[in-house]
């Protein structure tokens, strides 16, 4: 049950900590570059530190941080297309592309993560 719940709470704050960059940034100012640079770090550090944790639950940890990334994603686009509906007008083109780049920032995240327990021999 703690596992689940350990989750969720993984989930709502990558979507805070990732999304609070994104909300906040204005569509024009947008770029492939700002997303990684940002929220793609605070991605990684969020992974890292869940990942060095006791339990190894690698695949449950990226899944709930890429999904909680992707969910900061969507609701930033839901944002603004309710403020200009041009703005992402290609947005299916968006989510593959933001998917790939939030699955790559992750797995990087995990694998320093796993680097770190290997190293330091944490349990």
């Amino acid at each position: 049950m703690t596992k689940k719940i350990n989750l969720f709470i993984l989930f709502f704050a990558s979507v805070l900590i990732t999304g609070l960059p994104l909300w906040l940034t204005s569509y024009q100012e947008l770029t492939a570059g700002n997303i990684i640079k940002v929220s793609g770090a605070l991605s990684i550090a969020i992974t890292w530190v869940a990942g060095v944790l006791p339990g190894k639950q690698y695949l449950k940890i990226v899944s709930a941080v890429s999904g909680g990334f992707f969910m900061a994603y969507v609701i930033k686009i839901i944002i603004d297309l309710i403020n200009n509906p041009t703005d992402h007008n290609l947005w299916p083109f968006e989510l593959v592309i933001i998917a790939f780049i939030i699955i790559c920032v992750t797995s990087a995240g995990i694998a320093l993560a796993w680097i770190t327990r290997k190293c330091f021999r944490f349990s």
